[in-house]
């Protein structure tokens, strides 16, 4: 178990440095073909769900589009902490 609690940690810690820095392409290579995506009003991106490859890359180059995420954006994810359940184990 805690095996699979380091590999969700280093997906997550890729995840924000792919949003950041890296492809679309590496982007959705990270997340399951059915992933889904949801953001509460921020702000400078509204409130949204989006679901599968598909909609996660328009997502991601919309924002994009609109400077607040990835290169050249000014903008960085910061994971300074992740809290991970095992589906089925005893919450802690």
């Amino acid at each position: 178990m805690i095996d699979d609690l380091v590999l969700v940690a280093d997906v997550v810690a890729r995840l924000a440095h792919t949003a950041d820095d890296g492809t679309v392409e590496e982007y959705l290579a990270l997340v399951a073909p059915d992933a889904e995506w949801v953001m509460p009003d921020r702000g400078l991106v509204p409130a949204q769900v989006r679901r599968g490859h598909g909609e996660l890359a328009e997502g991601v180059r919309a924002r994009r589009a609109d400077g607040v995420q990835g290169p050249g954006s000014a903008t960085r994810h910061v994971v300074t902490g992740t809290s991970v359940r095992v589906s089925g184990s005893p919450r802690r």
